[in-house]
């Protein structure tokens, strides 16, 4: 996985994984769904959560 360009902490409450969490992959379709699988791959062998992708929806609740 790519290190990423910048990190911002922004306040709020923390982000979290649960098993209604899915991966939100928007802009160019080839890049955005490659990138999320390899997310997904990631999350997925760490957390043992689905973490659908889906092209499009509300980011609420979603890694976008």
């Amino acid at each position: 996985m790519p290190k990423p360009v910048s990190v911002h902490a922004l306040s709020g409450d923390p982000f979290e994984l649960t098993s209604s969490t899915r991966i939100l992959a928007t802009g160019d379709a080839t890049d955005a769904t490659d990138a999320a699988t390899v997310l997904a791959d990631e999350l997925r062998t760490a957390t043992d959560l689905p973490l659908p992708i889906n092209q499009n929806g509300s980011a609420q609740g979603a890694i976008s």
